[in-house]
């Protein structure tokens, strides 16, 4: 089996994505990296579970970045940073999305972390990553926050 090297990279959509992405683009080139993970919604971007125009945004960023990347010969998968969310940290429900929230088993009740039972947030995860799937990327990740640590 040979070695196949992924860079790990954050794109923002506050950024002039077709710059940073072709500057991305010749960066792997020069080193001989053959993928890019792309992030959304990750560490300082992150401001909770994603809204609608939220959504769009990001996707229309990730889209374009990834038109950038395959016409560069790059490969590339994502990560969406994301499912339920790891922890409140001071965040709230997006106010267009009424999801259930997650209770702790101490009887806790979260502010931004959706409950896995709610429908409402199955239907959110399913279109969301069924959407950005859709761009045609090699693997989509499943964020870590999937599994029960909240």
């Amino acid at each position: 089996m040979s070695v196949r090297y992924h860079l790990r990279y954050q794109i923002a959509p506050e950024h002039d994505v077709e710059k940073v992405t072709t500057e991305l683009a010749a960066f792997c080139r020069k080193h001989e990296i053959e993928e890019v993970v792309l992030f959304y919604g990750a560490e300082m971007f992150n401001s909770g579970l994603l809204s609608s125009a939220d959504e769009d945004r990001w996707f229309d960023t990730i889209r374009r970045s990834t038109e950038i990347l395959h016409t560069a010969g790059i490969d590339y998968s994502l990560n969406p940073w994301m499912t339920v969310l790891h922890t409140d940290r001071g965040r709230s429900m997006p106010a267009d999305r009424s999801f259930a929230p997650m209770v702790s088993p101490a009887g806790e009740t979260a502010t931004a972390v959706a409950s896995f039972a709610d429908p409402a947030w199955r239907e959110y995860i399913a279109h969301q990553y069924g959407r950005f799937a859709g761009l045609g990327f090699r693997v989509v990740w499943v964020e870590d926050d999937y599994r029960y640590h909240n």
